[in-house]
């Protein structure tokens, strides 16, 4: 019995593991669900709408912004893509010139940044930033999440319903209160990221403007997206600014080190927990420790789906692990 029970074990998490992009390709198509019904909610409250009547005029509404978006900017936002295409590259290898003029900078370019590998870095850097990145793999996994998105949000309570059916009859009632817990919290999550990316896309924009950095809007943008993935991507945000500013002198560099120092310490210290007061409270070495290990698994739609999953993951302990598995 104990070598069945392994065994099935095992299995079980062989399949998790062929699995594991796939389900997290599911779990971002059911983010893109909570924020879609969001919305669908609000359209529906003040126009007194049914969800398909809704969901239909938020798609277009979106649909509409993006396509007034792209006739008005999408020719700069095209010719400001292809100039950081050019500029980064050669912005890389004169930072590379400036450090072997030191002893420091040389130890450093004989252990990693030799010139040989800057291309290579270069090729690696928009992957991971999402600047000019566009495989087919990334927009496959892009359709199916926003086809789960609007599949899932146009009937919400269907699939509630199918998901029901796993457990028994009694627990139903409980179980459509740990829905309820689990989407409230993705839903003020979501809202409270929003608001920290307008923000962080706001002050990055304007600092870099007045810093005179070549691109400021774009890499303001760049900042603002990537304010999304906690940890990380201020990071990742911050390298193309600053290896674009010691272009034109160190001492810019060392500006923008501190204009994004400044901006995600306002982030995180005043706009996130003021957005986020109603939501789970995510400590950031736990969403740093589920960033690194879902690295490891799943590479880069692991990280950015880390600190949703953990918030998921919190509201299961202090619900279902607590009230259940610990009573019994």
């Amino acid at each position: 019995m104990v070598v069945m029970t392994a065994s099935s074990a095992l299995v079980v998490l062989y399949g998790l593991w062929l699995t594991r992009t796939a389900i997290l390709i599911v779990f971002a198509g059911l983010l893109a669900a909570v924020a879609l019904s969001s919305l669908c909610t609000i359209v529906e409250f003040w126009t007194g709408l049914r969800r398909r009547w809704s969901l239909p005029l938020v798609l277009l509404a979106f649909s509409g912004a993006l396509a007034l978006g792209a006739w008005l900017r999408g020719p700069a936002i095209e010719n400001q893509i292809d100039r950081l295409q050019t500029s980064l590259p050669q912005a890389t290898r004169d930072f590379v010139v400036q450090l072997r003029s030191h002893e420091w900078g040389q130890w450093l370019v004989t252990h990693g940044l030799a010139p040989d590998q800057v291309p290579r870095l270069m090729d690696v850097l928009p992957k991971v930033t999402g600047v000019v990145s566009g495989t087919l793999g990334f927009l496959g996994g892009l359709l199916i999440i926003l086809f789960l998105g609007i599949v899932i949000s146009a009937e919400p309570q269907t699939y509630r319903r199918w998901f029901e059916q796993l457990f028994p009859l009694a627990s139903h009632a409980y179980v459509n209160q740990v829905i309820d817990k689990v989407a409230g919290v993705l839903r003020l999550w979501l809202f409270a990221r929003l608001v920290s990316m307008c923000a962080v896309g706001v002050m990055v924009s304007v600092g870099l403007w007045a810093l005179r950095v070549p691109m400021a809007g774009m890499l303001g943008v760049l900042a603002g997206v990537l304010t999304f993935i906690p940890n990380v991507g201020p990071v990742l945000s911050a390298i193309p600014p600053i290896l674009l500013a010691f272009t034109s002198s160190p001492r810019n560099a060392v500006f923008v080190v501190l204009l994004f120092w400044a901006v995600h310490a306002l982030e995180g210290f005043l706009i996130t927990p003021i957005a986020n007061r109603a939501a789970v409270d995510l400590p950031p070495g736990l969403t740093l420790s589920a960033q690194l290990l879902l690295a490891f698994l799943a590479g880069g739609i692991g990280i950015a789906l880390a600190a949703p999953l953990t918030a998921v993951v919190l509201v299961l302990v202090r619900t279902v692990y607590k009230e259940k598995v610990l009573s019994d």
